[in-house]
């Protein structure tokens, strides 16, 4: 009796411990397997690539055809045309029409797959066309690096901000590309914008979304990243697909803003600077690049041209300042050099109406590295390996600029990005440090494992 009363007991606690167990084992399966997929970046573009030859790419034209010829006509495609993400030259048919005005087509493809396969599709066309094998981000690199400085009258992206791993740099690196009066001509989806629900639901299959359809993004607010870069004029319209899951395709031409245009606002002004710093606690190389986007203040209705400094402005031109009821907000990218700003010409402002002298403007970046002392002002020791920004100015002598929030930091990885003691009391200084995109995916991993465990 004693001790069949022990083996009713084990037998209810091993049924008990089986479940939690079971599930354990599905969670630790279910992430590595996801760990091993999504890490595994060439076999997520070959089977979405053979997918596609599947029939899923003339599915998809058919379905976005209208949307397609409608964009092509507002954008006026001629001159030099770059599309981002060409796939298997399956829109290669609609530049046909415009083949009188186009001078030229660049096409830029990662897949190998679907390289390979435009490559034939491209011999024939009537005018030159240029493929490059590789990301959009390389293909800009390049650039910089062989000193390419020809640019384009219009950027295509159809399909393609969802599943880059930064979009705002990419709009950016668009901005940079284009001559003044270029378009950039966008066919994207974007997340559901009415339903919360809906956006839930988004979140919650993004993870195995993104490894069936090539690192595609369900829940990505395209709209407000493309608008984080200043055109002249923003056209947008937002088609609802009929499936909430994929929520609402948006259409849109941008207007670059032109220099030239843009310059005659400026007017020569004597400033002090003023500096605000924080870390960034990893290393980086000579060739990568911080993206800071943060809001300012200005007493003064004056506009201030912000370029990286010691980097060529075809590279990454920063934006312009136009201070609008006092408020504005800019966006530019920090290249990380190895040394301190040390002559005139690092903190020259850009003369009003001219676009002389601009390939070397005022300094917002910069790294140290090795610990000591910067300057009078501040007589402190710095810590080595630490990316400073200059982030506000000060102007007719006066102090009259001051961050608001550092909202967005990009490439900010390892330790959180913390703000040493080093501010000035001046700055109201709010900063959000990046965080990894996968611990909010393993822990939807970790919900669809319990549901599915507790359902059997």
């Amino acid at each position: 009796m004693y001790e069949l009363e022990w083996m009713d007991i084990w037998t209810a606690v091993s049924q008990y411990l089986n479940r939690y167990v079971i599930t354990g084992g599905i969670v630790i399966l279910s992430v590595s397997c996801y760990k091993l997929l999504y890490f595994n970046k060439k076999w997520r573009q070959d089977y979405y690539s053979n997918v596609w030859f599947g029939g899923l790419g003339e599915r998809a034209d058919m379905k976005h055809k209208s949307k397609k010829e409608s964009l092509f006509l507002k954008s006026n495609l001629e001159g030099d045309i770059v599309e981002i993400g060409a796939a298997d030259g399956i829109n290669l048919k609609y530049y046909l029409e415009y083949a009188d005005k186009i001078k030229s087509l660049t096409c830029i493809e990662p897949s190998q797959l679907f390289f390979d396969a435009l490559k034939p599709k491209v011999e024939d066309l009537p005018f030159p066309v240029r493929l490059y094998n590789g990301t959009f981000e390389e293909f800009v690199a390049s650039r910089y690096h062989d000193h390419i400085e020809d640019k384009f009258d219009v950027v295509i992206s159809l399909l393609l901000l969802c599943s880059v791993d930064n979009p705002v740099e990419v709009i950016t690196d668009c901005h940079t590309l284009l001559k003044p009066g270029g378009r950039l001509a966008l066919l994207e989806h974007n997340r559901n914008r009415k339903s919360y629900f809906w956006r839930f639901i988004q979140s919650l299959c993004n993870p195995f979304w993104r490894i069936i359809k090539n690192d595609c993004r369900l829940n990505r607010d395209t709209h407000t990243d493309i608008s984080c870069v200043n055109w002249e004029r923003f056209e947008s319209e937002f088609h609802p697909t009929g499936w909430y899951l994929i929520g609402e395709h948006y259409t849109g031409m941008q207007l670059i803003i032109t220099f030239c245009l843009l310059s005659t606002v400026l007017s020569p002004i004597h400033c002090q600077i003023q500096y605000s710093f924080y870390p960034i606690k990893e290393a980086f190389s000579l060739d990568e690049h911080v993206l800071f986007r943060f809001t300012l203040t200005n007493n003064y209705d004056t506009g201030l041209l912000y370029l990286p400094w010691g980097t060529p402005l075809e590279k990454y031109p920063g934006e312009l300042l136009r201070m609008t009821d006092g408020q504005s907000e800019v966006n530019f990218i920090c290249p990380v050099v190895d040394r301190l700003p040390t002559t005139a010409d690092d903190y020259k402002f850009l003369p009003a109406g001219s676009t002389e002298n601009v390939l070397y403007n005022v300094s917002v970046c910069y790294t140290v590295d090795t610990a000591g002392e910067y300057t009078a002002n501040y007589s402190r020791y710095l810590p080595a390996k630490l990316v400073y920004a200059v982030t506000a100015f000060t102007s007719y002598d006066s102090f009259s600029s001051a961050v608001l929030s550092i909202d967005n930091i990009r490439f900010c990885v390892g330790d959180t990005c913390n703000l040493p003691p080093i501010i000035p009391e001046l700055f109201n200084v709010t900063l959000i440090s990046s965080s990894s995109t996968l611990l909010p995916e393993y822990m939807l991993i970790f919900i669809y494992c319990v549901v599915i465990t507790i359902m059997f």
